[in-house]
C-alpha cells in the first residue's frame, strides 16, 4: 500500500499557562490532544467557511493582580514593586536613548 504525505506546517499560539495546563489535561482524557483539536478545528472552518463554535459576550476583564496571582503566584504587593521597578527602567532606557518607541 502506498503511503500519502500530506505537508504540514506548524504554527504557534500565546495561550495563559494555567489554561494550557487545564486544557491538555482535558482533552488527554478525552483520549485527543491540542494539535488534533487545532486540526479538527481548522477542517471545520475549512468545510463551512465559518467558526465551528458560538462566540458569545466577553468574559468579566480580568484585574491585573489576578493575573499575576494566577500566572506567576505573585502578591498585591509583589507586583506593584514589579510595576515600579519596570516603570523606573524605562524612564532610564528612555533618558539613556536606549529604548526606541515605536510608532
Amino acid at each position: 500500500m502506498k503511503r500519502i504525505m500530506i505537508a504540514t506546517t506548524q504554527i504557534r499560539a500565546r495561550i495563559p499557562t494555567a489554561r494550557l495546563k487545564k486544557v491538555r489535561g482535558i482533552l488527554s482524557g478525552l483520549g485527543t490532544d491540542t494539535s488534533n483539536v487545532i486540526n479538527m478545528m481548522f477542517a471545520q472552518i475549512e468545510r463551512d467557511r465559518q467558526l465551528p463554535v458560538e462566540i458569545t459576550g466577553a468574559a468579566p476583564a480580568e484585574d491585573g493582580y489576578e493575573y499575576a496571582r494566577r500566572e506567576y503566584g505573585l502578591t498585591r504587593e509583589e507586583t506593584d514593586a514589579f510595576s515600579a521597578s519596570m516603570h523606573k527602567e524605562v524612564a532610564n532606557a528612555r533618558k539613556n536613548g536606549t529604548l526606541l518607541e515605536i510608532k
